[in-house]
């Protein structure tokens, strides 16, 4: 199915597509749930064959997640990510 409301409204294939070329291109995805006051961040754990492994995520109260506490916090998940990425990897 598509995610709709749970994911920017995304109720199409071409606007899901687009929504994740991005989240490749940017290694990290963040939904913002203001009816739970939450922040959500997430980025892609891939194989070297670029196909999708796993996710690391994490959830965090909005009101500490300003714009400048989750640059350093997405920098942070995406490096976690990469280093998941050569370890799954690693263990095949």
């Amino acid at each position: 199915g598509l995610p709709g409301d749970q994911w920017d409204n995304i109720t199409e294939m071409p606007a899901l597509r687009a929504a994740l070329a991005k989240v490749r291109q940017e290694g990290i995805c963040m939904a913002d749930t203001p009816e739970y006051g939450l922040i959500g961040l997430a980025c892609p754990v891939a194989g070297t064959d670029g196909k999708a492994w796993g996710v690391l995520g994490l959830y965090a109260p909005a009101f500490r997640c300003t714009a400048r506490a989750i640059a350093p916090l997405a920098v942070k998940m995406r490096q976690s990510a990469a280093d998941l990425s050569g370890t799954l990897t690693d263990n095949g």
